[in-house]
């Protein structure tokens, strides 16, 4: 049994390492995140100032039920929400 647990803990302590080698690398890969386009789609970090445009999305309940989350109520909660999306590894 002593053998078990000791390995259980080696296995668990590799894939603690893994999991933040992983983060690592996500984090390095986005840190500066890509924008991509064409004539017709751009695709680009959030920004501040599409908050505004994300509260019309994220405080309809139709839109939110679908997705498992609670609508947000004031432009504040989307602002926030907005804000925390741009830190890097998110």
């Amino acid at each position: 049994m002593k053998t078990f647990l000791g390995k259980g803990k080696r296995d668990a302590s590799l894939l603690a390492l893994s999991l933040l080698l992983l983060k690592s690398l996500i984090d390095a890969a986005f840190s500066n995140f890509p924008v991509l386009g064409t004539l017709r789609f751009h695709l680009r970090r959030i920004q501040p100032s599409d908050a505004e445009a994300f509260f019309q999305i994220k405080s309809d309940p139709e839109v939110t039920v679908s997705c498992g989350r609670e609508p947000h109520r004031f432009l504040q909660d989307t602002q926030a929400w907005t804000t925390q999306k741009r830190r890097p590894g998110v």
